[in-house]
């Protein structure tokens, strides 16, 4: 499944996701308003587009892990565990510009 609807521009996005390693902490949560409102999470070194409605699972100092070739993140803290996954949000398009 992709994003809806399905084009070569989210694929490459899908691609660029799936290409990055990640385990790192959370630093700060960003919305890019030169970019459609574009929302983003921003970890050590990088960031990653997120979708608005996961906006409420994801905190400042949240651990990210999301091993490479995956569209899945996992969101924990002690009180929580949540897996967000890039193939399951077909009501939103995302950003490809980061």
């Amino acid at each position: 499944m992709h994003l809806f609807p399905s084009n070569n521009e989210n694929d490459a996005l899908f691609d660029k996701i799936k290409s990055r390693k990640i385990k790192s902490i959370i630093i700060r949560k960003s919305i890019d308003y030169s970019n459609h409102g574009a929302t983003y999470i921003v970890y050590k070194g990088d960031s990653l587009p997120t979708h608005t409605g996961w906006d409420e699972k994801i905190e400042i100092g949240d651990s990210i892990i999301k091993p490479k070739g995956s569209l899945q993140l996992l969101i924990k803290n002690p009180s929580k565990m949540e897996t967000l996954d890039y193939e399951k949000q077909t009501d939103e398009l995302l950003e490809s510009n980061f």
